[in-house]
């Protein structure tokens, strides 16, 4: 692990270089910056967090039209023959409700 103002391009050759001057036999190989591992590390989680997310919004989404639904069919149901909108109905008759 480095720390370095530089650019990740520019540090790795020197990275390897050093390495190789140590112990020519160690490979300096998947050279990253912490930005790219912590990321990695939390890919993840970020992902299961959007789905959880996602799906938290259209449960929301189906239980408002569930709701409007059920109140929907009470007023329907409450409401006399001749007041239903989009119904043909005599103003004059009472409406006859089947049991």
């Amino acid at each position: 692990m480095t720390l370095a103002r530089a650019s990740h391009s520019s540090l790795v050759p020197v990275i390897r270089r050093e390495i190789a001057a140590v112990d020519n036999g160690l490979p300096a190989y998947d050279v990253k910056t912490m930005e790219e591992v912590v990321g990695e590390s939390v890919r993840t989680r970020r992902m299961m967090a959007g789905l959880l997310a996602t799906l938290a919004i259209l449960a929301l989404l189906l239980a408002v039209a569930g709701t409007y639904g059920v109140m929907a069919y009470a007023v329907d149901r409450r409401l006399p023959g001749h007041l239903r909108p989009g119904t043909a109905g005599d103003a004059n008759r009472p409406a006859r409700r089947a049991a």
